[in-house]
């Protein structure tokens, strides 16, 4: 078995064997593949973590506080819409989501991360849940590998490992 991650905001084409096995943040479209879903991505408002005695965040502080969010990139990506209705109050934005996990920890401002990335993160303070943007987690991959006993172990590995996501 070999491994190869490649990480990119498009999509890879199964067909064209660019992927054998897809985790994808949307349900495949493509008739041609398997589609299961594996999961979903919750987020939450996060802000950088205060010094003990400085206090919580309160209304008045995330109101005055700058946005750090995803571009979106003509992807119509739900974090990034949620993060662009809120666009007076922009402060750094990044086509990349670990970018974005960055500037708000070293202080740049507060924004929407998922919660995999932020939970533990103790640079990290979460200020509230977001619910309404919930990212679903799919695993595609053609048709012939449904019963092939190489990729059967990765995809069931990979499905119980998203399956984890909070």
């Amino acid at each position: 078995l070999e491994v190869r991650l490649e990480t990119d905001n498009r999509i890879a084409s199964l067909a064209r064997r660019r992927a054998h096995i897809a985790v994808r943040l949307a349900r495949p479209q493509e008739s041609d593949v398997i589609a299961q879903r594996a999961g979903s991505m919750r987020f939450g408002l996060y802000a950088p973590a205060r010094p003990a005695g400085a206090g919580a965040w309160n209304e008045q502080d995330l109101a005055a506080a700058p946005l750090c969010g995803l571009l979106d990139e003509g992807l119509a990506l739900p974090e990034a819409e949620w993060t662009r209705a809120l666009a007076a109050r922009k402060g750094f934005q990044s086509n990349n989501l670990l970018a974005v996990h960055q500037a708000i920890r070293t202080g740049l401002g507060i924004g929407l991360l998922p919660h995999y990335l932020a939970r533990d993160d103790t640079r990290l303070t979460l200020v509230r849940e977001v619910p309404e943007v919930l990212r679903e987690i799919w695993l595609a991959y053609p048709q012939e590998f449904r019963g092939a006993s190489r990729f059967r172990p990765v995809i069931d590995w990979l499905a119980g490992e998203l399956r984890q996501c909070p």
